[in-house]
């Protein structure tokens, strides 16, 4: 059972508390484009033995553009994987593919995931909530685009079937976000071929000067279960830390980190353990 999975670390922070009855609010208009990089180190290890260890370094960039926004504000957001790099380390030696040289041809398991990302347009509708709403499937004709929830953390392809996705960086709750008060949002997503849930709690922690730019400054922490309840799998073991930037004049995040530990145990098998570490960030479109 392969296991990537990617949800959203801690810096000193400047308090500074929302207005009594403010609301923070994504922000789209039509046409807008923009870019995200994401640099992310995975250490994947069955049972003890070194031979079953893999290390994976992956570099991702992908563009992003508003289609058009509704009335009351939903944005329908096109993104599509424009570059990808993958180192992979193990016993046997190191390996790196990347889609803007010959090596994208190559064939490795880990890579061949996001070489099939490559190129393909999915499309998502966003609230002003960050809350992502999953859109008719509609891509039987060659070439027609993917749609539904999305991570733009990983573009690891894991469909979302509830109103949350972590990949859009924060879903704030409809009343008014307060410093130090926390919130609660549950999707679903997928280890390997089983559905999981996806409980993420946020809380507002404060401002920060980035630069020139007064950025609101979030922690996140995530818990996961197995959702069938059969007992086969089980998450025994899990670490997550986030912080989360976002720009409220541009009503975007700019800026992610996350770090995270987890042990998964499958009956009759060594555990599986996964550490992870992520940083993804804005970019002017290219």
């Amino acid at each position: 059972m392969k296991i990537a999975i990617s949800f959203a670390l801690l810096f000193t922070l400047c308090a500074m508390p929302f207005a009594s009855g403010e609301e923070i609010r994504w922000k789209f208009v039509a046409g807008e484009r923009w870019a995200m990089e994401s640099e992310q180190s995975t250490e994947m290890q069955i049972g003890d033995q070194e031979s079953e260890k893999v290390s994976l370094q992956q570099s991702l960039t992908w563009q992003a553009s508003v289609e058009q926004v509704s009335q009351d504000g939903i944005a329908t957001v096109s993104q599509e994987l424009i570059h990808a790099k993958l180192t992979v380390r193990t016993v046997r030696g190191e390996q790196i593919f990347d889609s803007k040289s010959s090596s994208a041809a190559a064939n490795n398991p880990y890579w061949n995931h996001a070489q099939a990302q490559l190129g393909k347009r999915i499309r998502t509708q966003i609230r002003p909530t960050g809350e992502a709403i999953e859109m008719p499937d509609a891509n039987t004709a060659a070439g027609a685009t993917g749609a539904h929830p999305v991570s733009y953390s990983t573009l690891l392809g894991s469909k979302g079937s509830s109103s949350s996705t972590p990949g859009i960086g924060i879903q704030f709750p409809n009343d008014v976000v307060e410093i130090g008060k926390p919130w609660s949002i549950q999707s679903k997503w997928s280890l390997g071929d089983k559905p999981v849930i996806v409980d993420t709690t946020y809380q507002y922690v404060g401002s920060e000067m980035v630069g020139d730019a007064k950025l609101d400054k979030f922690k996140s922490s995530t818990g996961a279960r197995f959702a069938d309840g059969s007992g086969e799998a089980k998450i025994t073991r899990q670490d997550f830390a986030g912080t989360i930037w976002f720009d409220r004049q541009r009503g975007k995040v700019t800026r992610m980190e996350s770090a995270q530990e987890l042990t998964i145990a499958l009956p009759g098998s060594p555990q599986q353990r996964l550490l992870q570490s992520m940083e993804l960030k804005i970019i002017p479109a290219p």
